[in-house]
């Protein structure tokens, strides 16, 4: 890879784990981290019995490398999109079971967004912290991998959601090979990072409807509904669920998009801001419902009636947006689906609705995973879905690509493309990121 240090003049100064350079204070660590861990080891690897009892859960941590770097977007606090740099952090080295990515792209979704907006604590969220979970790029270190993949595999893949300092708004990339898989070979390898937080979010969402359905064929020409269908998980629900599962797709979204979820497979589009979608639903109509939205339609689909005997509604787990800090509760989250008992209660209804409601209930908190992420390739390969990308970005706009998404309205991701010309945006200037600020202001998007 070579020293990277020399592009900034400085030099290179070895650092403790979680800290990152002096490019600016927001990014200094609150305190300083601990020299020792209980959970991990001085690799990253996770202690046992840990690793035995909650390896699934407790991915390894890449460390800093004592004199490389490399740029990535971060940031130190939560809050406003401000609190977001570009600086040159040190470079991630893989823990054991890890391969070292250079990153050509990398997806901006809601969810990073709201990660960044929302308060969490330290043992939730690390901070200081790189935004991103999903990526798409090349193995360049494989050496402590576990022999899945080779120096030079296009990959694509999803990084925690919760528990990690690093992110995929960077150069480069360390992690797990079971959080990745081979990237699509009929679209750009940037392009792949729109595709694994709202894919797996669908195929995890929908693995249990169609086992229960008895296959996907039982579910072939009946009717589904998809919110916020132009969104990143809807547009891929409605070509998913009309072109692999061959259901006739309602789908809702602003009059903006009609047409473009139209194009993606949707036989009817609802623009939410003119008509209510009970109204245009008989009742009994529909066998399945993807909602990102719960918080918003779940009570309204469930009083119009629209659910046939046996359906499947399936609630996303996400933040609203706007979602207020005095609604924390007491353990200071106010990003509301990591609260407790907001998952204990979906996992309530889930379970209550197998012995007692006439339709199923599901409650879906998307995870890494290697096996769906294989899916979502040869789903892309056979030309049944297909990212959508609205904007693809330089590493320097990453602040614009999260005013875009606090404006709304977006079609499908947002991807930060580490190669410039690929992002045909050339750099960033102030006068875009202050466009986008003003598109965020009036609801644009």
């Amino acid at each position: 890879l070579g020293p990277r240090a020399s592009r900034s003049g400085r030099a290179n100064v070895h650092r403790r784990p979680g800290f990152f350079p002096e490019a600016s204070p927001r990014l200094q660590p609150h305190r300083a981290p601990r020299p020792m861990s209980l959970i991990y080891t001085s690799d990253g690897s996770v202690r046992c019995p840990f690793s035995l009892l909650l390896g699934d859960l407790l991915p390894s941590r890449p460390t800093p490398h004592p004199t490389e770097r490399m740029r990535a977007a971060a940031y130190g606090e939560h809050g406003p999109v401000d609190a977001v740099v570009v600086a040159e952090v040190p470079l991630p080295v893989p823990a054991p079971g890890q391969v070292l990515v250079r990153v050509a792209g990398a997806g901006v979704h809601p969810v990073d967004v709201k990660l960044r907006a929302h308060r969490l604590p330290d043992i939730y969220f690390p901070k200081p912290k790189i935004p991103g979970t999903d990526f798409s790029g090349t193995v360049v270190d494989a050496s402590k991998g576990g022999g899945r993949f080779e120096e030079g595999d296009p990959v694509f893949g999803m990084l925690p959601l919760l528990g990690a300092t690093w992110g995929s708004a960077a150069e480069y990339v360390a992690v797990d090979e079971r959080a990745i898989a081979r990237a699509p070979s009929s679209i750009p390898l940037e392009d792949a990072a729109a595709l694994p937080t709202p894919a797996l979010a669908v195929l995890q969402a929908l693995r249990a409807v169609e086992a229960e359905a008895g296959g996907s064929r039982k579910l072939k020409g009946r009717w589904a509904l998809v919110q916020a269908g132009a969104g990143s998980v809807g547009s891929f629900a409605v070509q998913y669920l009309a072109n692999h599962l061959g259901m006739r797709v309602v789908a809702t979204c602003s009059g903006a998009n009609l047409e473009f979820v139209r194009g993606l497979g949707a036989e009817v589009a609802i623009d939410y801001t003119a008509e209510r979608f009970e109204e245009r639903l008989g009742k009994g109509q529909v066998a399945v419902v993807i909602d990102p939205l719960g918080d918003v339609y779940e009570a309204r689909t469930f009083k119009a009636g629209i659910l046939a005997p046996g359906a499947h509604y399936v609630h996303m787990a996400a933040a609203p947006w706007g979602y207020a800090a005095r609604a924390a509760g007491p353990l200071h989250l106010s990003t509301p689906e990591a609260r407790p008992d907001r998952v204990a209660w979906g996992l309530a209804k889930a379970a209550a609705s197998r012995a007692f409601w006439r339709f199923r209930y599901h409650y879906v908190a998307v995870r890494p995973d290697a096996e769906g992420l294989g899916r979502v390739a040869l789903l892309v390969d056979s030309g049944e879905a297909r990212p959508q990308i609205q904007q693809a970005l330089p590493l320097g706009g990453v602040r614009a690509a999260h005013l875009l998404i606090e404006g709304g309205h977006t079609r499908g991701s947002i991807v930060l493309a580490m190669d410039e010309a690929a992002a045909g945006r050339g750099r960033w200037s102030a006068e875009k990121e202050a466009q986008a600020r003003r598109s965020r202001v009036s609801g644009g998007g």
